[in-house]
């Protein structure tokens, strides 16, 4: 990066954003994710579900382990979406922060919407026309016995058993309050939910927030699903640039990218992330 005075590694930069970012995107790991190769540079990615029938007693007789049954194979196309976070420093910030602060302070922002842009694409995904299946619930009355009530309906819906339930900041707060979870914590000598705020797992469900989680015109304020409900795909973002480096963690890969020029300094972050709808085990929460 000549004439910046900065020593700025983007491959390095690189590693240390994946490293912040993978963490903040549980939603990797709550639905079906699949990583496109580093080598593929398409715009789409097919997800694949498998589905049959039941596993069966081995028989000699009925040909061992030639006697299956048929795969229902489907899949879900995924559009995989460029997005970057772009920030610029001119020379008086450069001086005034010098490199380890205008790098701390990047990493910090560009996560931080990186991580927001990703959450309100799968929440945009979550429309009655694409999950019809919803309840009805005021804040106010949100508690441990609805979380319990969600799960036994994912049950009723055959749902595998790897599950999230996501939240608005209410209907979390309305969790956090509750005594079912507080005293039950306590009483055990373990009061992360007091300490922390984090509700962690409830039955099948991990529990998340999303903060900024939209109401997509439908009341929306949160949602339970199956894994296999919402679909992830994930890519990677190619540079011909000689200032750029590429860091893959958890199937997430992030490019980042540094140009100075005209007494400017760009450090850019990317990702190609997309979502489409799976199987119908999802059933959103509504305040009217």
């Amino acid at each position: 990066m000549a004439n910046s005075g900065f020593d700025i590694a983007p491959a390095a930069l690189a590693d240390i954003i994946v490293a912040d970012l993978r963490p903040k995107l549980p939603v990797l790991d709550m639905f079906t994710t699949l990583a496109q190769s580093t080598e593929d540079r398409g715009t789409t990615i097919d997800v694949p579900f498998v589905a049959g029938d039941d596993a069966i007693t081995f028989d000699k007789a009925s040909g061992g382990y030639h006697q299956t049954g048929d795969a229902d194979i489907t899949k879900a196309s995924v559009n995989l979406i460029h997005y970057h976070a772009t920030r610029s420093f001119d020379a008086s910030e450069l001086a005034a922060w010098g490199a380890e602060g205008v790098i701390n302070a990047f990493r910090e922002e560009a996560v931080a919407k990186i991580v927001k842009k990703a959450n309100a694409a799968v929440n945009a995904l979550v429309t009655n026309a694409n999950y019809s299946s919803n309840i009805v619930i005021a804040a106010v009355d949100f508690d441990y016995n609805d979380v319990v009530d969600l799960d036994t309906a994912l049950d009723d819906l055959l749902a595998p058993e790897q599950r999230g339930l996501v939240l608005n900041s209410s209907y979390i707060g309305a969790l956090r309050k509750d005594a079912k979870l507080t005293s039950a914590f306590n009483t055990q000598g373990n009061n992360s939910v007091v300490r922390t705020g984090i509700v962690g797992q409830i039955g099948t469900l991990q529990v998340m927030q999303f903060a900024g989680l939209a109401a997509n015109g439908e009341n929306l304020v949160g949602f339970a699903a199956a894994k296999d409900a919402i679909c992830i795909g994930t890519g990677s973002v190619w540079s011909i640039s000689p200032n750029s480096g590429t860091a893959t963690s958890g199937g997430l890969s992030v490019m980042v990218e540094s140009e100075y020029t005209g007494g400017i300094l760009y450090l850019t972050a990317a990702i190609r992330f997309g979502v489409a709808k799976g199987r119908a085990n999802l059933k959103r929460i509504k305040s009217a």
